[in-house]
């Protein structure tokens, strides 16, 4: 009696909820239909009834759910629901927040709602082998304000019209704002060993631009995000990325000509996400933080001698820390750390002791679902503000800071779509900070120009591939300006737009990476001057190098 009770309760909320999205589940599974326009989005089948599913976020460590009761029907965890999931064998507690139909927007398959709560932490699956030892430091969460102020985007400019992309082809521009046009598809060549990340522009002349083919090396199991910066001294750019599901990051040498060695792989905490690097402990070495989305925690690892690094030391975050960046937001020359939590709706500050320690974290308030950041000056008051992607919710969430530490309430600024990645820039060198977005939903990246005083004028949308996630800003034809480049999960590419006067972009350019590219970051890997890529591609689990080959 008390099971049919509850399977009778699942089907009605199933019904007449309204903020979840369902799928039905035979129709996704027969006839491979999505269920959803966002490709991370996959229909999960209640244990409690076959055909009727959910339509959630499918990028998510096993590790980090619960398995439901043994009768395979019930969770006693609040807001979840018993779905089954051939990935992780076995019947999982799913947050129905991760859902929520503003994630997994509706496609072809007719969907019903559920009621939602607060969203919660997602990625891979899988566990490490050889891990080095770990130190715990466990510290609290605190302050969070609560009032906002929301801004509306207007005089929108956008495509007027879609084209179909095919192989080695050429891509119809729009006949308002360029599209993904002009596109050239270029060959990926493979090498087996592993790989990772980004750095500053040096580029200082205007050339005739393009892409090498992609050079892979193998990863560690699922790459997600890759950072960049000299580990040992040698002067060359070296990288690291985070492997989610198994739980390390990969350190690897670059040769100076464009080549990486394999280093070493160190443990992290469950499911690593977002990753950064910098001076925590004032050694002239490089330390890594790296986000750990299923164990709610940050991990630091302190370098030593000849590139090697330190077992990790962990701190306390908020639910589900997607990404991670570093700053000066006190300006005591010291590195502070902001992380986005994507399950509280929440970015936690770490202010540096400039020893390795941090003050204990202080949390402030964003919108549904926070997953970018970036630091810039919006408001030309010399102070590192943040702006953070709220990808449930169709916002971006600035919030400006006081040059102390402390940040005001944040400003609610509506995009009309869910953005993902964020990368900052003077796009129209009017000197003010520019910010450029990524729109997974729609496959565009959007540029919304700065005022000066934290607010933003207009947006501007360009047509990438399909499935933009991460994106990254750099100068790579030397022509002082700034271009753009998206990784395209659903294509297997990254979209390169170059800038040109006024703000404006080329239409843009393709070049072919390995499957589901991911992270993105950028340095000079060769010793060249000009400013190259490197990729994560997570589902074959390798990192691409791509060469800028400007003449």
């Amino acid at each position: 009696m008390t099971i049919f009770f509850l399977y009778f309760l699942i089907i009605y909320f199933l019904v007449n909820s309204t903020t979840t999205a369902t799928c039905n589940f035979t129709a996704c599974n027969t006839a491979r239909i999505s269920c959803s326009s966002n490709l991370d989005c996959d229909c999960f089948s209640l244990t409690s009834h076959s055909n009727v599913g959910i339509c959630a976020s499918a990028i998510f460590s096993c590790a980090s759910f619960v398995r439901c009761n043994m009768d395979n029907v019930t969770c006693s965890i609040e807001s979840t629901v018993c779905v089954n999931s051939t990935r992780c064998g076995e019947p999982i507690c799913y947050p129905l927040a991760m859902a929520n139909k503003q994630i997994c927007p509706p496609k072809t398959v007719s969907t019903t709602t559920l009621h939602t709560t607060a969203p919660v932490p997602t990625t891979s699956t899988a566990k490490s082998t050889t891990k080095s030892a770990t130190t715990t430091q466990k510290t609290a969460n605190t302050t969070k304000p609560a009032s906002t102020t929301t801004q509306k985007i207007t005089n929108t400019t956008k495509p007027a019209s879609t084209t179909e992309k095919t192989a080695n082809t050429t891509k119809a521009a729009s006949t308002t704002i360029p599209k993904a046009a002009n596109t050239t598809k270029v060959s990926t060549t493979t090498i087996h060993s592993e790989t990772t990340t980004g750095g500053p522009s040096t580029t200082t002349k205007a050339c005739s631009f393009s892409f090498a083919p992609m050079v892979s090396y193998s990863a560690g199991v699922t790459p997600q995000m890759i950072a960049t910066g000299d580990f040992n001294g040698d002067h060359r750019a070296d990288l690291v990325v985070t492997n989610v599901n198994n739980d390390t990051i990969s350190v690897f040498d670059g040769n100076g000509d464009g080549t990486l060695t394999i280093k070493t792989s160190y443990a992290t905490g469950r499911s690593p996400y977002g990753i950064a690097v910098a001076d925590f402990n004032h050694d002239n070495r490089l330390d890594i933080v790296v986000a750990n989305n299923g164990q709610n925690s940050i991990s630091i690892l302190f370098g030593s001698v000849n590139g090697s690094f330190t077992p990790q030391t962990e701190l306390s975050a908020g639910s589900g820390p997607w990404n991670v960046v570093i700053g000066d937001i006190n300006n005591d020359n010291k590195s502070d750390i902001i992380v986005t939590n994507s399950g509280n709706k929440s970015v936690s500050v770490y202010l540096g002791n400039g020893n390795g320690s941090f003050l204990v974290p202080k949390t402030f308030a964003v919108g549904f679902f926070p997953v970018g950041i970036a630091l810039a000056d919006f408001n030309n008051d010399k102070h590192q503000d943040i702006v953070v992607t709220n990808a449930g919710d169709g916002t971006i969430s600035i919030l400006l800071g006081a040059g102390n530490g402390a940040f005001a309430n944040q400003i609610i600024i509506s995009t009309g779509f869910n953005a993902w990645g964020v990368a900052d820039g003077d796009f129209d060198q009017d000197g003010r900070t520019d910010i450029a977005l990524t729109y997974r939903d729609i496959n565009e990246v959007s540029i919304l120009f700065g005022n000066g005083n934290g607010s933003f004028a207009r947006q501007t949308q360009y047509s990438t591939d399909v499935g933009p996630w991460s994106i990254v800003v750099s100068d790579f034809n030397g022509d002082n300006r700034q271009d753009i480049v998206t990784a395209n999960t659903g294509d297997d590419d990254v979209s390169l737009f170059l800038g040109a006067s006024g703000g404006n972009f080329a239409s843009g350019t393709i070049y072919s990476t390995g499957q589901y590219p991911f992270g993105l970051c950028v340095n000079d890997f060769n010793g060249d001057g000009r400013q190259d890529l490197a990729v994560v591609n997570q589902v074959d689990s390798t990192v691409g190098i791509i060469l800028n080959i400007c003449q």
